[in-house]
């Protein structure tokens, strides 16, 4: 379940993610488990990106964590397939990450 501090900015955030090219964008960590405590914590995303061209992939990323975190107005943690490396955090992440944007749902 999503915090209502990230749930109010849902409609910013997905729109954000459709005009940087995002495939899917989760939520993971504070802002799911209830943990979340507005001006101290962060906020975990984990984003697949629709291009697989490093140069554009590099710039986009950059982008949209500046968008993200001007959104939600705190620090902002964007991982890709690439940061998650342990066998643990990825059976984490597969068990807890909740579903924000779906590129496909939103066309």
């Amino acid at each position: 379940m999503l915090h209502p501090y990230f749930s109010a900015r849902l409609p910013a955030i997905r729109a954000v993610c459709q005009a940087h090219g995002v495939n899917k964008l989760y939520a993971f960590g504070s802002i799911v488990d209830g943990r979340f405590i507005e001006g101290k914590s962060d906020i975990d995303l984990f984003v697949e990106l629709r291009t697989n061209s490093p140069e554009i992939k590099a710039r986009t990323l950059l982008l949209l964590w500046i968008d993200l975190q001007r959104i939600l107005n705190c620090d902002v943690d964007l991982l890709t397939s690439k940061c998650i490396r342990g066998k643990y955090f990825q059976k984490y992440l597969k068990l807890y990450k909740v579903l924000v944007f779906d590129y496909e749902v939103a066309r």
